[in-house]
């Protein structure tokens, strides 16, 4: 995985277990759209650090948009359609969240 983790950030828990937590950088404006990354690794293996880069979190919120990478419980401690429902959840809390965390849920400037 790539060794070149980005800084900063704030890391936020979105559910109850200790691989349900993700990580979030805010644009400039409080008006960003948020870009989502969920990290590869065939369901199995990963997190939600690897495989971004500093250079491409930098970019994006330069660029004014807020940012997020999320992290879920990988397989066999559970299903695919456990990891989605995961997923789902952290994007239910980034939207549920968006003015306290100062982006845009709908996505536009």
């Amino acid at each position: 995985m790539n060794a070149d983790k980005p800084t900063g950030g704030t890391d936020i828990t979105y559910g109850n277990k200790d691989t349900q937590h993700l990580r979030f950088w805010k644009g400039i404006s409080s008006k960003a759209p948020i870009i989502v990354f969920v990290h590869g690794g065939s369901w199995r293996s990963g997190t939600n650090l690897d495989s971004i880069g500093s250079a491409k979190v930098d970019h994006l919120t330069r660029l004014s948009y807020a940012f997020a990478t999320i992290n879920y419980t990988l397989i066999p401690v559970v299903t695919v359609e456990e990891q989605v429902q995961e997923v789902a959840d952290s994007l239910g809390y980034l939207v549920k969240n968006a003015a306290s965390l100062r982006f845009d849920p709908n996505g536009s400037f």
